[in-house]
């Protein structure tokens, strides 16, 4: 079943509510200041079958300027546009105005009515004919037809209804995705239904009992009821008028401009980055920090806008701009939107979302404007890779659902898609980082330790708190998962808590070549009894920095242990010292300090701090002035 949305537009007093009535049976006007003035206010709605049975929602839209307000609430989710000009006026200023909105919109389907055919002369009809035609020759409506009707005589009613059917055959529904949203442009209460919601239904589909939320306040909702076209149903498409009664909010809570959206898909925001187009027949050129009025779906918004590559716009130009909104708007990826000044309230443009949750950012930045330049021409893989792109330390999934507002099994299939081709990396379940970045991050890793490396020519490695920060602190997981592919091409080496670039250790001097063997060579004579730090200083033909570095060198390497400060013992003396209490402790079961400071061969200075060592790595254990094995 195709589901179809007619929207009406042109001037005030041109017959838009009286065709649709004559069209449809059902008259519009459904407030009473409406039926006195004899004139719309407010959006009305109704509904009808085509000659070939599919049954289209229709959106009637008040032409008052005084109105336009209402009717951008309107005319954001309709498929075709049922444009009306009386053949006795021809066109007017708001048949100007209301065909600028539509084509902001993106509407690409529509039929000309020249209403009120009863009510002029054939020449004038013709001659009205003839200028709509002319109107319509430099846009994408120029091969729309135009069809002279009257609901008086009745006169290309009919007709009406066949050129309606025909191009309803042409439109390309909107694809369900399972993205939910429903701007809402009517709330109103009913006796057992509670607070009911109405709107277009832009993308997914509802059921009774599903959970939803409204936006902006992400307050969240429970689907009591659903109704298309006046008739309970299970589920409403997208596509369709749809009418919710909804459990979880009151009706003071909710108002025109909000919407019932899928939870997790959208996030209202204040900041959101455009493609922006100055109609050409704006009268000025446009200023950066114009106050402007924002129309997004149902929603009109006051804000800012910032033009981010110059200073004016000149009309009929283009660029890309961010607005600035004084209260939050769930916009969309893509989402096509309506531009007019502050005051006088006049449409001066519109264009088309780029970024709905975007950060506040400088002028003329190059890196920004080449983003947007990729978001605005991108299919929705691009979109998506360009902002896994924008950040180094990697984007959630949950944050670009937001992004992108095309639900998570589509974005799911985009990410793994981007992933077989090794443009995308899972750093961790959700958290995908851009190769480019990777590989951005990996040279930054790579210099960072080369330069600490210069900077402490006898230290191993730096500490990965240290190397962490000098990262602007990212995620230890997320370093950790980057230096392990280092490590594995061999790029860095990791040693305990420390990383250094590349495999190799350091390289001495010959003179440290000579403290080091110095060093050893006096631990390895004296394996119980080594001689002080101090004293290894004094022995040794060096700056005493640069025997201590040394020292702190074999440390690090575990070719010798710090025992406590100014001592330390050569590993070989560690082994052969924990063989040996091995042997004295199985055969005694249990010994004191002196003990087996005698087994050993030392003197209590030594034999201390070393006993204290090996009950810390777990081969004795003391219990009073007696120590055991472990294990």
């Amino acid at each position: 079943m195709r589901r179809i949305i007619i929207g009406t537009a042109g001037h005030i007093d041109h017959g838009k509510t009286a065709l649709v009535k004559a069209l449809t049976g059902i008259d519009t006007d459904r407030l009473e200041e409406e039926k006195e003035r004899g004139i719309s206010i407010d959006l009305g709605f109704a509904h009808f079958d085509l000659p070939g049975g599919t049954k289209v929602g229709v959106v009637d839209v008040p032409g008052h300027e005084r109105f336009i307000k209402n009717m951008l609430a309107g005319v954001g989710g309709i498929d075709v546009v049922l444009f009306v000009v009386a053949a006795d006026e021809g066109i007017m200023p708001q048949t100007r105005e209301h065909f600028e909105i539509v084509s902001l919109l993106g509407v690409r389907h529509a039929i000309f009515a020249l209403t009120k055919s009863d009510m002029a002369e054939r020449e004038m009809v013709e001659a009205v004919e003839e200028e709509v035609r002319e109107f319509i020759e430099p846009t994408r409506f120029k091969d729309a037809p135009i069809i002279p009707t009257s609901v008086v005589t009745g006169e290309g009613l009919d007709g009406a209804r066949r050129l309606l059917e025909e191009i309803v055959a042409k439109v390309e529904e909107r694809p369900l995705g399972e993205a939910v949203r429903l701007p809402i442009d009517r709330v109103f209460t009913m006796a057992g239904r509670g607070t009911v919601v109405t709107g277009t239904l832009w993308s997914g589909s509802i059921a009774k009992e599903d959970r939803l939320e409204i936006q902006p306040g992400a307050k969240p909702v429970r689907v009591r009821s659903v109704e298309v076209h006046g008739e309970s149903v299970e589920r409403a498409f997208a596509g369709q008028r749809t009418a919710l009664g909804i459990h979880g909010v009151e009706k003071i809570e909710v108002e025109r401009g909000h919407c019932v959206v899928s939870p997790g898909d959208f996030e209202a925001s204040t900041v959101v980055d455009i493609e922006f187009h100055l109609l050409a027949s704006v009268d000025r050129p446009l200023e950066t920090r114009t106050r402007i009025r924002f129309h997004l779906g149902a929603s009109e918004t006051i804000g800012r806008l910032f033009l981010l590559d110059r200073e004016s716009l000149l009309p009929g130009e283009a660029c890309f701009a961010q607005v600035r909104l004084e209260l939050p708007v769930a916009a969309g990826f893509s989402d096509r939107f309506v531009m007019r000044t502050y005051s006088p309230m006049k449409t001066i443009g519109g264009g088309r979302v780029l970024d709905p949750l975007a950060s506040g950012h400088k002028r003329k930045d190059r890196v920004v404007l080449e983003r947007l330049t990729v978001l605005a021409n991108a299919p929705l893989e691009g979109a998506a890779e360009e902002h896994i792109k924008a950040s180094g330390h990697g984007v959630r999934l949950d944050y670009l659902r937001k992004k992108l507002s095309c639900g998570l099994r589509v974005l799911e299939g985009v990410t793994a898609d981007l992933s077989r081709a090794a443009r995308i990396f899972e750093i961790s379940p959700g958290l995908y980082l851009h190769t480019e970045r990777l590989r951005d991050l990996e040279g930054r890793i790579e210099g960072v330790l080369k330069t600490y490396q210069t900077e402490h020519r006898l230290v191993w490695g730096m500490p990965k708190e240290e190397l962490r920060e000098r990262l602007r602190s990212i995620d230890m997981n997320f370093l950790s998962w980057v230096l392990g592919r280092l490590e594995a091409a061999g790029r860095v080496s990791t040693r305990k808590g420390d990383v250094r670039a590349g495999t190799g250790g350091v390289q001495l001097s010959p003179a440290e070549e000579q403290a080091r063997a110095l060093v050893v060579d006096l631990l390895k004579r004296n394996l119980f009894a080594p001689p002080g730090e101090r004293e290894i200083e004094a022995g040794a033909r060096i700056p005493a920095e640069a025997v201590r570095k040394v020292i702190r060198l074999l440390v690090e390497e575990g070719e010798i242990t710090r025992l406590e400060p100014g001592l330390v013992m050569h590993h070989s003396a560690i082994e052969a010292a924990t063989a040996q209490l091995r042997t004295y402790l199985k055969e005694h079961g249990e010994a004191t300090a002196g003990d087996l400071k005698t087994a050993l061969g030392t003197t209590r200075k030594y034999a201390v701090p070393l006993l204290e060592h090996l009950d810390k790595i777990g081969v004795t254990r003391r219990k009073g002035d007696k120590r055991t094995l472990v294990g």
